[in-house]
């Protein structure tokens, strides 16, 4: 039950705050578009639980280039604050359209969902709520495309 009641917190948290004041930059040797649809981060900072840092959003991922991308993963997600990292960690990366089909054929935009996995302890860095950049990358087993999204503002929750 408490696994719901965190999705669903970070549901309604994903649409009233989702992408503010985001930007986003790629380096790659795949073709591929990225295109931000939002991304939120928090502190979760309610009585009563650990507090716990939480980064979720959804992109929407065009295969740009002649051949198809066979399985794309999102092996590795790097949390900055300024130019400091903050964290490191294997990002949960599922396709927002349920098919759990990681193929991207030519031509093809397909919508993926990424968050950090639940319970990350705040690092005191960030306690201040200030905004931090994210590195992604996109593994294809014979590519990797590598994004940024920058000014993400982290939110406190209480």
């Amino acid at each position: 039950m408490k696994y719901y009641h965190t999705v669903f917190l970070m549901t309604i948290i994903t649409f009233v705050v989702g992408g503010c004041g985001s930007n986003i930059s790629q380096n790659s040797n795949l073709n591929l578009k990225v295109n931000l649809h939002d991304a939120s981060a928090w502190l979760n900072l309610m009585p009563g639980n650990n507090s716990t840092f939480h980064f979720r959003g959804r992109l929407n991922i065009l295969n740009a280039g002649k051949d198809t991308v066979k399985s794309l993963k999102m092996p590795e997600v790097e949390i900055y604050l300024d130019s400091t990292l903050i964290y490191k960690l294997k990002p949960i990366f599922i396709n927002s359209e349920n098919s759990g089909d990681f193929i991207l054929p030519p031509k093809a935009v397909k919508h993926f969902s990424f968050g950090l996995p639940d319970g990350i302890k705040i690092k005191r860095e960030i306690s201040g709520g200030a905004s931090v950049n994210a590195r992604f990358i996109l593994d294809s087993g014979g590519g990797k495309y590598i994004f940024r999204i920058n000014n993400i503002k982290v939110e406190k929750v209480y």
